[in-house]
């Protein structure tokens, strides 16, 4: 294991988030939004499955507009 003072010297670049794999989550977004209304059966089957999914597309949204900022 290196020692945590070699790690502090380490540049590690930010996350990339291309616009292609954004649009697909956009999409993934609204099929959820719509089966949400049209087929609660498959959503709560979804969300039960992947308790932090939500989470995880909330926090994919953040760290894309964080990077669009940036440039």
């Amino acid at each position: 294991m290196m020692p945590l003072r070699l790690w502090k010297n380490i540049n590690v670049p930010p996350p990339f988030i291309s616009d292609d794999a954004y649009q697909r989550i956009e999409q993934f977004k609204k099929y959820l939004d719509s089966i949400s209304i049209a087929d609660k059966k498959n959503y709560e089957a979804i969300i039960n499955s992947r308790p932090h999914l939500t989470d995880s597309i909330a926090m994919f949204e953040k760290l894309y507009l964080s990077q669009s900022k940036k440039q």
